[in-house]
């Protein structure tokens, strides 16, 4: 024979059961929390390793091209790209033109006469390959279009820079752009370099404290 629990015994188990649900959620929201924050941090890290590793390889194919060719390309030249004015180094934005110059093209110079006209890559020489591209064509970081404002003193986001040692002194200087649209120049002995900006960074974030600001070819 069995026996019905009583309405009071009937309450204490709803109510000890509604506690247990409750915590039950408390630890899934904590699990999840520490499993978004996890993820955050992986995803982070691999655009960081990739990026890294793409300038590097950027750097490398220039050496071949160099080593080739005997030259650097005056990529103000080839129309769409800017140089940055200054005597000496060649710093320009890795857009388009040269992108499809490493690849294997053969870009023109489109100044002077037809007679002048200077052919870079005319041996069509695969160098290098890129996978992400912006709209234009343009090789972007591993952020690709996630971040939407150019930095200071680029005219498009998550773009490559590269400069060459267009004098031949085997010494370039890095123009890095800081928030008041100024520059602070880093000296290498170097023929070429490549950087981009991590759009994670934060303006006033103190050294060490968090993402840091540019990736450099010669950072390790």
């Amino acid at each position: 024979m069995t026996t019905s629990p009583s309405p009071s015994e009937s309450r204490h188990r709803r109510a000890f059961t509604l506690i247990e649900l409750l915590l039950v959620i408390s630890i899934i929201s904590i699990i999840l929390g520490m499993l978004v924050s996890t993820v955050r941090a992986v995803r982070r890290f691999s655009r960081q390793t990739i990026t890294r590793g793409e300038i590097k390889n950027i750097e490398a194919a220039w050496k071949q091209f160099y080593t080739h060719y005997q030259y650097w390309p005056n990529a103000e030249n080839i129309g769409g790209v800017l140089r940055t004015p200054d005597v000496g180094d060649a710093q320009y934005e890795l857009l388009a033109p040269l992108a499809r110059m490493l690849a294997g093209s053969n870009i023109t110079d489109i100044v002077g006469d037809p007679g002048g006209i200077t052919p870079y890559n005319a041996d069509k020489i695969a160098f290098l390959e890129l996978s992400r591209f912006n709209d234009q064509a343009d090789p972007v970081n591993a952020w690709g279009r996630d971040h939407t404002i150019a930095p200071v003193g680029k005219t498009k986001p998550n773009t490559y820079v590269v400069i060459f040692d267009a004098d031949g002194d085997n010494e370039i200087t890095v123009k890095l752009p800081l928030p008041d649209g100024s520059t602070t120049n880093i000296v290498l002995f170097r023929s070429v370099a490549v950087w981009t900006e991590n759009p994670e960074y934060s303006v006033g974030t103190a050294a060490g404290d968090g993402p840091q600001r540019y990736f450099g070819s010669w950072m390790e």
